[in-house]
Parts: structure tokens; C-alpha cells; sequence
């Protein structure tokens, strides 16, 4: 998986990354280290988040860790050259808050790689993507249940009723949300 494009959700994120205080960034690593390995990232971002007073579970999620990893378990593909990608895909959007300047790449391509090298990152990653690895996978389900009387005669007090149940199940199919 090469990297070609920064995603809009994840420009927030790294642009953290890049100005994250030295203070802040070693606590960040050091409560990712401490991590468990989960399937699910919000479970890695949460128990970051209540060790890392200084971010948030929504600012610890547009990092675009669990998205960055995913390319690692490819054997071509090392940490280093992951950063490197990144970096050019920033240079590339054009976009302000993305441009790094020549003297800060090689402290960010550090810090992504530092990030990106922490097992508990790639090993929840690789879990993640195992346990979706379906063309179709599981969302959410609910029933929906609804009364509907039956009348006898406009006007009239219903003479009983009818329940209906639906039950609606959401998926994702080869990366797209869908109903059934």
C-alpha cells in the first residue's frame, strides 16, 4: 500500500503530531506502549486518552495511526518508508496546514515512525483489519417495533391492532455503509 493522499479527517491529526510539545508526545508514546492490543481502535484511543490529559479520544483518533499501520505488515514496507510516504504525500496536497518545512520533516518522520513502531499500534491494527476481513462485516442491528390498529369503521375505536418487527441490520460492504 503506497501512500498517495492525506485524507481531510486526518489532517487535523497529524498536524497534533507535528506541533505536539516534546513533553506531550513522550507521554503519548509511553501510554501507547502500555497498551493492550485491541481489535478496535476507540478501545486504543480511549485507554490513551485517560492516561493523556493533554488530548482527546477525537484528537488521539484523527492521528490516522490505525489507518498508517495497516501498510506495515506488508514485508516491503518499513516504518521508515511509511514516514518518507507520508512526508511526500503531505508536500504533495499543497494544503497549508499540511506543508512541513525541510527543518521539521526529519523530527516529524521521527515522531511518525517512533508512533508507527510501538506494537501496540501495528499488532491492534493487524487484529483490526483480521477481524474485518470479510466482504461483508457486521455494523449494527435494531428492531424496530410498531403498533398499527385495525378499525372496524372510519371513525370507530380500533377493534385490535398489529405488531410489526423489522429488523435492520447495518453493514459494510468492500469499504461502503449499507442497510439490509
Amino acid at each position: 500500500m503506497s501512500i498517495t493522499r492525506i485524507p481531510e479527517r486526518y489532517r487535523p491529526g497529524l498536524a497534533r503530531i507535528r506541533s505536539m510539545r516534546e513533553n506531550d508526545f513522550v507521554q503519548l508514546t509511553s501510554a501507547l506502549r502500555n497498551c493492550p492490543i485491541v481489535a478496535r481502535f476507540p478501545l486504543l484511543s480511549s485507554a490513551v486518552a485517560s492516561k493523556v490529559k493533554s488530548l482527546n479520544n477525537r484528537e488521539i483518533d484523527d492521528m490516522a495511526l490505525f489507518s498508517l499501520a495497516p501498510s506495515l505488515s506488508e514485508p516491503e514496507m518499513p516504518v521508515d518508508k511509511t514516514a518518507s510516504e507520508l512526508v511526500d504525500a503531505m508536500r504533495a496536497s499543497e494544503m497549508e496546514d499540511l506543508k512541513l518545512p525541510p527543518e521539521e520533516e526529519a523530527k516529524f518522520k521521527s515522531r511518525i515512525t517512533t508512533l508507527l513502531s510501538i506494537p501496540s499500534v501495528n499488532m491492534s491494527a493487524k487484529a483490526s483489519r483480521v477481524r474485518t476481513d470479510y466482504p461483508n462485516v457486521f455494523y449494527d442491528a435494531r428492531i424496530l417495533s410498531d403498533v398499527r390498529p385495525i378499525f372496524d369503521k372510519p371513525g370507530a375505536k380500533p377493534i385490535g391492532e398489529i405488531i410489526n418487527h423489522t429488523l435492520r441490520i447495518d453493514y459494510r460492504s468492500h469499504g461502503v455503509h449499507k442497510k439490509l
